[in-house]
């Protein structure tokens, strides 16, 4: 019987050992994560995590905001050119030539010469009347350049005297060559362009006389039907 004994003294050291850490547990609550605070090893790991943290985050955000430069890849948001730079766009400036042209007023120049050799035909046609007794004596170069009939010659005799033109005539044909000068005579094609651009003006150059700007109605079409006629 006494070697017995030993038994009931180890079972109740234990159960007195069970109830003693049940009862700091459940007395002690929080005060058991007091211990691994206080540690030096969770300070120190708690300061590596939150750098962790705050250097992993930076350069996400830094990340985010550089732009991923690739071939045919478009931005998702505007960004500005670090440096200047041109180029030519050759379209553009084409169309714009384009549109200066067309808002342009057109430039005629007069042929040197041609409206004074038209006045000095013209003053001397009463003189080819006087000496043509009818329209077959006119040369014909001049007959048809000037449409002479008979009637016409007949006309003309009475704008000379004995031996002098009339004044009446030189001033007909001095305001018929001022008209000229303010009328240019255009052929079918540049009459139609004129009519036909944006800029309804002309600007004429005679050598000697000073430029000036006239209507592009003012224009005459040589090859107009009422013309011929």
């Amino acid at each position: 019987m006494p070697k017995d004994q030993p038994k009931p003294i180890a079972r109740a050291r234990t159960e007195d050992l069970r109830r003693e850490i049940e009862q700091s547990g459940a007395a002690g609550g929080w005060k058991s994560l007091e211990r691994p605070l206080r540690s030096d090893n969770f300070f120190w790991a708690a300061i590596i995590w939150a750098s962790f943290v705050v250097v992993v985050g930076s350069v996400a955000i830094w990340a985010r905001q550089q732009p991923l430069v690739e071939a045919s890849r478009v931005m998702s948001e505007t960004r500005t050119a670090g440096v200047r730079f041109s180029f030519a766009d050759e379209a553009a400036k084409r169309q714009s030539e384009s549109m200066a042209r067309a808002r342009a007023p057109r430039v005629y120049v007069a042929v040197h010469g041609a409206i004074e050799e038209i006045t000095e035909g013209l003053e001397s046609l009463p003189l080819i009347a006087r000496d043509a007794p009818g329209v077959e004596q006119v040369e014909p170069g001049i007959r048809q350049q000037f449409g002479l009939t008979d009637a016409a010659l007949a006309a003309l005799r009475d704008e000379i005297g004995e031996s002098e033109i009339s004044t009446r005539w030189r001033d007909r044909v001095r305001a018929l060559a001022q008209q000229l000068a303010q009328h240019p005579l255009l052929d079918a094609k540049a009459a139609q362009l004129e009519s036909q651009a944006l800029n309804k003006e002309m600007e004429l150059r005679r050598e000697g006389i000073a430029i000036t700007i006239a209507p592009s109605a003012s224009a005459i079409n040589i090859e107009s039907p009422e013309i011929a006629q």
